[in-house]
C-alpha cells in the first residue's frame, strides 16, 4: 500500500459513518428498509471498510490501544444497562400498575365513574363518529375512553367511524353533528354530543337504571308522543325510551287515576283547558311526592280562556305565573321564535351554559309570590327589553298589526319563560315551560332544544344522577413574573447561558487534557 493514501482514511471513515447514521435514521423513520437505505447502508460499509484499508494500522491501534480498553469497558457497562432495562420493562409488562402522580388527578377517572363501570353488567360498546379531519384533533377523547377502558375490565370497547365513509351506520344511530358518542349497553343507547367524563358517565349511568314510567296526559289535543309526523313528540320519546323511560299515554277523564308507578306526567301542549278534577288529581298526585312538567303554549294559539283553571292553580298554589302573552325576538327571523339568552343555575341548566336553545310561540312564565319554603328557579331568560320582551297586545296579532315594544303594556325583557320548583314538605316537583314546539319532531333537533327537555324530565323524574356527573375540575395555576422582563430573562438563562456554561467547561476540560499530552 502506498503511505501517501493514509490521509485519505479519516475522510474515508467520516463519510462512512455519516452514511451509516443515514441508514439507521431511514429505517427509523420508515421502520422497512428501501432503496435509500439500501444505498446509506452500501456507503457506510464500503466507508469504514475503506478507511480501515487504507491505514490499517491506525485502526490495529484503535482497537487494541487504551481507548479501546476503555471503549470496551464502557460497551460493556452500556450492554449490562441495557440489559437491566429490558428485564425491568419485561416485569413491569407481566405486573402493569398506574400511578396518578398529577394534583388533581386529572389522568384518572373520577370515583363514581369508576363505581358505575365495576358494577357493569354487560359489555359497553360506543361508536364515536369523528370525521377524518376530528380524529386529527380528538387525542384528549381517546385518552378519556382508554381511562374508561382500563377501569372496566374488559367490558368497555370503543372504535371510531367516519360517518363520511359509512352514511348508512350513521344514519342507522341517529347522527345529526360531527363528534357524536353512541353509546351501547345491551339493547339500549345513548347519544353524547359533549365527549367529557361528565357527559359519558351520566349516559352510562341513564343505561344502566331500571326503567321509569312517564305518562303524557291526552284528551286536549296535546302533542302525541307515539305519531311519526308533526305535530308529535315521537322523536324526543324515542331517545327517553333509549334513557331508560317506558312512555304511555294517561286520559285522567276516562281512567280517573294516576297509576301508582308513575315517575312523571308530562302535560304537553294542550289546546284545551283542563278540567277542575283532572287539576286536583294532579295536585293529589304533587301532595303525594309526584312531579308534573307542564309545556304550556301561547292562549292566542290554543282555546284557552283567560280564566284557565290550570293557570290559576299554578300562581296559587306554586306561586308560578303565566302570563297572557307571547314572546317577541328581535334577534330571530320570525321574530315570535324566542332565543334562551342566559341560564340560572339548576341541574337542568348547568350543562347549558354555552349552548343556544330555541322557543318557537313562547309565552313567558314567571315567579309571583311563592310559598314559603319551596324551592323555585327562573329557569330561562331572553334577551333586554330592546330585543326581547313579552307582547300584551294579542288582538293586535289577531289582526295582523304592527307590533312594537310598550314599555308600560308589555313585559319587558329579559323575559323568564321556564320555571322549576320544588314543595319540600311533600318532595312534590313542578317544571313550567311557556312553550311545546321546541321538543317537537321538528325543533327537538335544533341546537340542544332536545338536551334541555331530557334535561327537564330527569330533574322532574328526580333522576338528578341522570342529568351530570360531579368531575373534579383541574385547578387552574397560574405563575405572576415580578416584572415585565422576567419572561426574556428566563428563556436566556436557558437558551444561552446554562447551555453555554456546559459548552465552555467541556471545552476548558478538553484542552486541559490536550495539553497535559
Amino acid at each position: 500500500m502506498k503511505p501517501d493514501n493514509k490521509h485519505y482514511a479519516p475522510l474515508a471513515f467520516w463519510l462512512g459513518l455519516v452514511a451509516a447514521l443515514v441508514a439507521g435514521g431511514l429505517y427509523f423513520i420508515f421502520r422497512t428498509p428501501n432503496t435509500a437505505f439500501y444505498i446509506a447502508a452500501a456507503l457506510g460499509i464500503l466507508g469504514l471498510g475503506g478507511a480501515v484499508y487504507l491505514d490499517p494500522a491506525r485502526a490495529r491501534a484503535l482497537f487494541s490501544g487504551r481507548q479501546a480498553r476503555y471503549g470496551g469497558n464502557a460497551a460493556l457497562l452500556l450492554l449490562a444497562f441495557l440489559g437491566i432495562f429490558v428485564l425491568l420493562n419485561w416485569f413491569a409488562n407481566q405486573n402493569p400498575q398506574r400511578w396518578d402522580l398529577s394534583a388533581d388527578a386529572t389522568n384518572t377517572l373520577a370515583a363514581e365513574s369508576q363505581s358505575v363501570l365495576a358494577e357493569l353488567t354487560e359489555p359497553v360498546h360506543i361508536r364515536a363518529y369523528y370525521t377524518a379531519t376530528a380524529q386529527t384533533g380528538a387525542t384528549n377523547v381517546r385518552k378519556l375512553l382508554d381511562n374508561y377502558v382500563l377501569f372496566s375490565d374488559g367490558r368497555f370497547t370503543y372504535e371510531f367511524i367516519d360517518p363520511q365513509q359509512d352514511p348508512v351506520g350513521a344514519q342507522a344511530d341517529g347522527i345529526a353533528q360531527d363528534r357524536t358518542l353512541v353509546i351501547t349497553h345491551g339493547t339500549r343507547t345513548e347519544l353524547v354530543t359533549v365527549a367529557t367524563e361528565s357527559e359519558i358517565t351520566s349516559a352510562l349511568i341513564r343505561l344502566v337504571s331500571e326503567a321509569r314510567s312517564v305518562y303524557f296526559l291526552t284528551g286536549h289535543n296535546e302533542f302525541d308522543p307515539a305519531a311519526i309526523n308533526d305535530p308529535s313528540y315521537s322523536q324526543i320519546v324515542s331517545q327517553m325510551r333509549s334513557r331508560g323511560y317506558t312512555v304511555a299515554p294517561l286520559n285522567l277523564l276516562v281512567d280517573g287515576v294516576i297509576p301508582e308507578d308513575a315517575a312523571l306526567v308530562v302535560v304537553a301542549g294542550p289546546l284545551t283547558p283542563l278540567e277542575r278534577r283532572e287539576i286536583a288529581l294532579l295536585d293529589a298526585y304533587l301532595g303525594q311526592g309526584g312531579s308534573v312538567f307542564f309545556l304550556l303554549e301561547p292562549s292566542i294559539l290554543t282555546t284557552l280562556v283567560a280564566e284557565d283553571p290550570l293557570a290559576a292553580y299554578l300562581l296559587e298554589d306554586w306561586g308560578i305565573q303565566l302570563a297572557d302573552d307571547i314572546l317577541v325576538d328581535r334577534q330571530t327571523q320570525s321574530n315570535f321564535q324566542a332565543i334562551a339568552a342566559t341560564y340560572a343555575p339548576h341541574p337542568i341548566t348547568d350543562q347549558m351554559a354555552n349552548v343556544v336553545t330555541i322557543y318557537p310561540t313562547a309565552r313567558s312564565v314567571r315567579l309571583a309570590e311563592v310559598p314559603e319554603g319551596f324551592f323555585t328557579t327562573e329557569l330561562i331568560l331572553t334577551a333586554a327589553f330592546d330585543t326581547a320582551w313579552g307582547e300584551t297586545d294579542l288582538e293586535a296579532l289577531r289582526t295582523q298589526q304592527p307590533i312594537t315594544a310598550d314599555a308600560e303594556a308589555d313585559i319587558p325583557g329579559p323575559v323568564a319563560l321556564a320555571v322549576a320548583a320544588q314543595n319540600p314538605n311533600t318532595g312534590g316537583r313542578v317544571v313550567v315551560f311557556g312553550d311545546a314546539d321546541f321538543a317537537s319532531n321538528q325543533f327537538q333537533s335544533v341546537q340542544l332544544n332536545g338536551k334541555m327537555f331530557l334535561n327537564a324530565v330527569d330533574w322532574a323524574a328526580q333522576q338528578e344522577a341522570l342529568i351530570s356527573v360531579n368531575v373534579p375540575q383541574p385547578t387552574q395555576r397560574f405563575s405572576v413574573p415580578p416584572f415585565p422582563e422576567y419572561g426574556y430573562l428566563v428563556v436566556l438563562m436557558s437558551v444561552c447561558v446554562l447551555p453555554g456554561i456546559f459548552i465552555l467547561s467541556g471545552a476548558v476540560v478538553f484542552f486541559q487534557r490536550r495539553k497535559r499530552g
